[in-house]
């Protein structure tokens, strides 16, 4: 499950009950980080491969939240609830994720997670370092095997043809 890191390609690497993500964008760290955090601008990437974000609410803000449902191209709906904690603009961030339904109530047979964004500039491109604490294993196999590795995959690569249409 660990890649070496190239342009533009996402190293993901299990560590204890911590899932870590990188990638390398071809944009400033302020435009990456306003794309993570805008409810706009993640309706323009957000999902995998053919999905699209009907629903987004954000506060981005510390105790604010983002409400989200995704829907696949079959129709399929896919709800989440971030809730924000320590917010360091345009460097880091921190949130809960939680799996919902279309209401918004949390479901309490998936996953809680715990995430750290990192934002980090070099020569003009952005490191993007994303790390997702599980509470056990099993937690982690849980969403390994629903294929959140491909999905994520799926989702920067859209952020990055996002990135490349933004005007600079």
């Amino acid at each position: 499950m660990s890649d070496k890191m190239t342009d533009n390609q996402m190293t993901v690497e299990v560590r204890g009950m911590d899932m870590v993500m990188t990638r390398l964008f071809d944009a400033p760290k302020d435009t990456v980080f306003q794309a993570f955090t805008t409810s706009e601008d993640l309706k323009e990437w957000w999902g995998p491969k053919g999905w699209t974000l009907p629903v987004s609410r954000m506060e981005f803000k510390a105790n604010g939240s983002w409400d989200y449902c995704m829907q696949s191209p079959t129709g399929e709906m896919s709800c989440g609830k971030s809730v924000y904690h320590d917010i360091q603009a345009p460097d880091s961030y921190s949130y809960t994720d939680y799996f919902t339904d279309e209401a918004g109530r949390i479901n309490p047979d998936m996953p809680e997670m715990r995430i750290s964004m990192d934002f980090e500039e070099l020569e003009g491109r952005t490191k993007v370092s994303s790390r997702t604490h599980f509470q056990s294993q099993d937690d982690l196999k849980k969403v390994m095997d629903m294929g959140a590795e491909q999905g994520m995959r799926e989702t920067w690569d859209r952020l990055d043809d996002y990135l490349a249409r933004r005007p600079r």
